[in-house]
């Protein structure tokens, strides 16, 4: 980002990666899914089985938290970005997305210093956050750019 000297195409940059972020949304929804269905299950036979479950589960858990601290910093970027640009001149939709950005980075802060939350919930979480960053219009298209 420091390497960008338009705030214009750190704006694009900051779109482009949170999309591509905001694409992992059903990733995560089936992950959540697969969770549910184990606890359904219960324990299996066999602590083979419950090994490699453990191992995955810890896998997960990595990479959730390092999805976490990846979007808590596209977040802040945006917030700082918009709150900068505020100054100048902001468009009304500039002015919602910042807006946004700021609840879904709070949210995202609160819920990441939960360590006690379990993986299905900061699943859950990251689903519902990821859903207020997708607001829909119309026309079925993201409203924030």
């Amino acid at each position: 980002m420091t390497g960008q000297s338009s705030s214009g195409g750190k704006l694009r940059s900051l779109s482009a990666a949170l999309d591509i972020m905001m694409k992992t949304r059903e990733a995560f929804v089936v992950l959540q899914k697969e969770l549910e269905c184990e606890a359904d299950q219960g324990p299996e036979e066999g602590s083979e089985a419950t090994g490699d479950e453990n191992l995955r589960t810890e896998e997960v858990l990595k990479l959730v938290n390092i999805f976490e601290s990846r979007l808590s910093f596209v977040l802040l970027q945006f917030v700082k970005l918009l709150t900068s640009k505020k100054k100048s001149s902001n468009s009304p939709e500039e002015e919602a997305a910042l807006k946004t950005y700021k609840q879904v980075y709070s949210n995202l802060l609160r819920a990441s210093t939960n360590k006690d939350s379990s993986l299905a919930e900061r699943l859950s979480v990251l689903i519902h956050l990821l859903d207020q960053l997708s607001p829909k219009s119309e026309a079925g298209e993201s409203v924030i750019q």
